[in-house]
């Protein structure tokens, strides 16, 4: 049973958020599990300035220790953090982690391999854009820190391998004995490297989900936790909440009718995306729709994180669906036939060995599906075309560029991803917004706009099937707008029969 405290007190399993309760964006999660206390993720908002972006540290000490815990340095406060478990690379999961480890946290951080290789390259081009567009306010201590702090957050990461047991040892203190931690990793979908963990304190367990998604797509298969896992305690994101989507790994109709639409009257299309997997995922779909109807359209990807993200899924490609798997196979083909190679670059070669046991000899380019192109190359760009560019809410950086150039222009298309963070020039294009302030100016918008139906979170069924299929004993709800949430919480507690809560940001539960 779950139970709001007024303060901390001794109990078996506790939990606070610092971040992404009732709300979206900075996610941060404390969970006291057999005396052992959890960070799950450590995130910013993408959406805030100053101490409003990070997630409060301040309110670890008391978390932990009650009110003795007011007294303690922020060096102190972060190390009564046993665990810090990060789910995947979105920076509203792990942006705030080289603040973390720069405020005195010397503990264990465990991640998976992709997401330790992915997350550095993102947290470094967001802090470029932050850095650049608040450089007045130097003197903040919540701006992005050096490039070496990011570098030394991620220089010792304790890699979690799929469904494969992490054995984590915490040294005793706090009256308690030396512990050893059970850290299980399960495909989380989403993104690419994104894991659910299961926790285990000796009997104890919990489930973190962290951002997941049920449907299989176009570059990454669906989560796959096992049913009946039974954990005692269920930490599941509520993005979506009640909201039925379509599935994922089809083609999205109604976007590609759009884009017809569009690239026939001439106009110019802009995707804003994310670096890492809804560029991927919507890239495939447009190069192979516009393949499979014979339109010869310009077709590029402004330079950056994802005009060179296919060298990352080269490298992991185990987490990737078999179809973006022999897309990777056939980029090395190409790249090995222009080159004169012979060897391997067949799908039977001479020896008889296929495709399934052979590796690619060369790093699969981002060109092979989009050109790369400069910015100013992409303003510059007129008539029929597709230009993909980050970040995906356009909060800087070339999409926000692009949307300037295009948002007059009735001719253009602006594709838009399912959610923008409130606030955002995304979120203003589709609440439809008639004016836009970018960079200080107003500029009328003009162009078209389609909401796309792609998300790469599970929707309120697939939230519903995948807590019906664990069994948890209890389930709290985060990562959410809280009216949906509400609605999720009820149907979990009156049609499933398990007991759920949805704390705010700083509301101390125990169970």
């Amino acid at each position: 049973m779950l139970q709001t405290m007024a303060s901390a007190s001794e109990c078996s399993t506790r939990f606070v958020a610092l971040g992404a309760g009732k709300e979206i964006g900075r996610s941060c999660l404390l969970l006291e599990l057999g005396g052992v206390v959890f960070m799950l993720d450590c995130g910013v908002h993408m959406n805030e300035v100053g101490s409003a972006r990070l997630p409060d540290f301040s309110r670890i000490g008391p978390f932990v220790l009650g009110e003795a815990g007011n007294t303690l340095t922020l060096k102190q406060a972060v190390n009564l953090v046993d665990v810090l478990i990060i789910s995947h690379c979105h920076l509203d999961h792990v942006a705030a982690l080289p603040h973390f480890v720069a405020a005195g946290y010397t503990g264990p951080i465990c991640m998976t391999a992709p997401t330790a290789e992915i997350a550095p390259l993102l947290i470094s081009d967001y802090n470029r854009v932050v850095r650049g567009k608040r450089n007045r306010h130097a003197a903040d201590s919540t701006q992005p820190l050096p490039e070496e702090a990011t570098t030394a957050a991620f220089a010792s990461v304790i890699d979690l391998s799929l469904a494969f047991t992490t054995a984590v040892t915490v040294p005793a203190t706090r009256g308690r004995t030396e512990q050893v931690v059970q850290l299980t990793a399960y495909h989380a979908g989403h993104v690419l490297g994104a894991a659910m963990v299961h926790i285990q304190v000796d009997a104890r367990t919990a489930l973190y989900t962290g951002d997941f998604n049920c449907s299989p797509e176009w570059h990454l298969p669906a989560a796959s936790v096992p049913s009946g896992l039974k954990p005692q305690l269920m930490i599941c994101e509520s993005t979506l909440a009640v909201t039925s989507r379509h599935v994922s790994g089809c083609s999205d109709t109604a976007m590609l009718s759009v884009l017809d639409k569009a690239l026939c009257g001439g106009g110019r299309v802009l995707v804003p995306v994310h670096a890492v997997g809804r560029a991927q995922e919507i890239l495939l779909q447009v190069t192979h729709h516009l393949r499979i109807t014979e339109q010869d359209v310009p077709v590029v990807m402004v330079e950056g994180l994802a005009s060179s993200a296919l060298e990352l899924y080269q490298r992991h490609m185990a987490w990737c669906s078999s179809e973006f798997q022999d897309l990777l196979l056939d980029a090395a083909d190409d790249s090995q036939a222009a080159s004169g190679s012979s060897s391997g670059s067949s799908r039977a070669d001479a020896d008889g060995s296929s495709r399934g046991d052979r590796e690619p000899k060369q790093q699969p380019k981002a060109a092979l599906l989009a050109q790369a192109v400069s910015l100013q190359e992409a303003l510059a760009m007129s008539g029929p075309c597709v230009i993909f560019a980050s970040p995906g809410m356009m909060g800087g950086g070339a999409s926000q560029a692009l949307l300037r150039e295009i948002v007059g222009d009735g001719a253009a298309l602006l594709l838009l991803p399912s959610f923008c963070v409130r606030g955002t020039l995304g979120e203003q294009v589709l609440r439809g917004t008639p004016r836009l302030r970018i960079g200080g100016e107003e500029y009328p918008v003009r162009c078209q706009v389609h909401n796309m139906s792609h998300s790469c979170h599970v929707d309120g069924p697939g939230i519903l099937h995948t807590i019906s299929a664990v069994q948890p004993a209890a389930v709290l709800l985060v990562h959410g707008e809280e009216g949906k949430m509400a609605v999720l919480s009820s149907i979990v507690q009156n049609h499933l029969g398990i007991p759920a809560a949805m704390p705010g940001n700083l509301e101390v539960l125990k169970m």
